[in-house]
């Protein structure tokens, strides 16, 4: 039900003079972007506080302490506090990690330090995020290759195209060949044109389509899973999702079944439980394919106003656990509205959403069914006690 309203508004917070409050932690993961209705953007903590004022025309998530913000069409960095570290005065701004940020300059790409100190000049066409001091780049002639944080080139740029590091691989394509580099930028698996694999590693293990079937390897090149599948996807360290000609199903790490194919739609597991579709019906397992709570939720198709059009089903699906919630999208007199269940398949808060985010850090965005005005004006931020702690819909929503 819709929670009764009180006295106060999220105005209330972006009014001159507001109090604001001190940032939780110094890597800003405690701070939530928050738009206000003077139709700026500032951050709040997860008590609703506000710790960064609205000023900024667009934010950006932080990261290791630092978010990029967008002032009169610039790009800039904060700290934790508001205060720039870097100035708005970039076209474009990618953070790159280690405090490192690719910046634009008249459509090519160099790299700048956290505390102003351009590291590289703006001569390539992609920078991207550095891996144990590695990143890849493309070069103005459209060649890709890597690079360090001070601009030297580590090997050749001769690559159609390079990936980024994980599991201590990075994938290279040349022509229809593929495979992947070491971080001695020496081919560790050789390039191959019968197997086209996957981007990046996940646990140790990548996909690879050769024909018209999908397998899976490791990163010593030996195949785990011989392709023989039509898809398949990493849902934790050990499991791995397959799908034989229609129904998924699990295997291990050693390529042995878990449990046979038998579900037409399926989630990765998350806090050990993964939603699967039987019929029409949705319902958890556990990572031994037991039944937490047998299908009995029905998704429905959610029409997004603003896009006017239908969103697709990996949208109105339930959503993986956070917090111990997971977000569903159910029909309530003849619309689509979004709640929250828990482990037990119970409803925690009951759907009367028109739009909701999925939990994290203890708090999700909501939206109440209302006039058509624009999202950030009806946003609502709850925490897992049900209580509206910034937002129009001040009080708690009860299930």
């Amino acid at each position: 039900m819709r929670p009764k309203k009180k006295n106060g508004s999220q105005r209330e917070s972006s009014r001159p003079g507001a109090k604001v409050a001190p940032a939780d932690d110094e890597t800003g993961a405690s701070l939530i972007g928050w738009w206000f209705p003077s139709g700026k953007g500032g951050f709040v903590n997860r008590r609703g506080e506000t710790v960064i004022p609205p000023r900024f025309d667009q934010i950006y998530p932080f990261e290791d302490g630092m978010a990029a913000v967008q002032v009169g069409g610039r790009y800039g960095v904060i700290d934790v506090h508001g205060t720039f570290l870097l100035p708005p005065k970039f076209g474009f701004l990618s953070y790159c990690g280690n405090g490192l940020w690719s910046f634009d300059e008249a459509g090519f790409r160099g790299l700048i330090s956290s505390d102003g100190e351009v590291l590289i000049p703006p001569v390539y066409r992609v920078i991207a995020c550095f891996v144990d001091g590695i990143g890849k780049a493309q070069s103005r002639d459209g060649n890709w290759g890597f690079i360090n944080a001070s601009g030297e080139q580590l090997c050749e740029f001769c690559y159609d195209f390079t990936g980024e590091f994980s599991c201590g691989l990075a994938k290279v394509e040349v022509g229809r060949s593929n495979g992947f580099v070491d971080r001695n930028l020496k081919i560790a698996v050789g390039l191959s044109r019968r197997r086209w694999f996957w981007p990046n590693f996940h646990h140790g293990m990548v996909g690879f389509r050769e024909g018209k079937r999908v397998g899976v390897m490791d990163t010593s090149g030996r195949v785990v899973l011989a392709a023989q599948y039509t898809d398949a996807a990493w849902t934790s360290r050990d499991l791995i999702w397959v799908r034989g000609e229609r129904l998924w199903g699990v295997t291990n790490g050693k390529g042995e079944f878990v449990f046979e194919p038998r579900y037409s739609r399926r989630r990765n597991f998350t806090e050990g439980l993964a939603w699967v579709r039987v019929g029409r019906l949705w319902g958890a397992i556990n990572v031994k394919g037991e039944f937490a709570f047998e299908p009995k939720i029905a998704s429905c198709r959610f029409y997004d106003d603003t896009r006017k059009r239908f969103l697709n089903e990996a949208h109105t699906n339930p959503m993986p656990y956070r917090c111990g919630l997971a977000r569903v999208s159910v029909r309530r007199q003849g619309e689509c509205r979004r709640g929250f269940v828990d482990k037990n398949g119970e409803f925690r808060f009951p759907p009367v959403f028109s739009h909701a985010s999925d939990f994290e850090g203890g708090v999700a965005r909501v939206i109440f069914p209302g006039p058509k005005r624009k999202c950030y004006e009806r946003a609502n931020l709850m925490n897992i006690d049900g209580e509206i702690i910034i937002g129009p819909e001040k009080g708690r929503v009860v299930g």
